[in-house]
């Protein structure tokens, strides 16, 4: 499954518009996941820690979102990976 790609939708808070973001699985493994989020000139990558009940997500390497706007950039991160973990349950 490794150098899959998929496209994820999202939602900014208090935006109507619906952004697309490029996914691609870099590294899979039975306890770790490794994706590269790209959307435009922005990117950033993430870890999905699959042997952990909770805290599974870590955030690695972000130019993605703006700094000084912490609660909007925690939750495009949520919606993120809540889109993620929707489209590989399909797989």
């Amino acid at each position: 499954m490794s150098g899959k790609e998929f496209d994820i939708y999202f939602r900014k808070e208090r935006d109507p518009r619906t952004y697309r973001a490029q996914v691609t699985v870099l590294f899979r493994s039975a306890n770790i996941i490794r994706y590269r989020i790209q959307a435009g000139e922005k990117e950033f990558m993430m870890e999905k820690l699959l042997f952990r009940k909770s805290n599974q997500w870590k955030v690695d390497r972000l130019n993605f979102i703006r700094p000084g706007y912490t609660r909007f950039n925690e939750k495009l991160i949520i919606d993120i990976q809540a889109a993620i973990d929707r489209e590989m349950e399909k797989h």
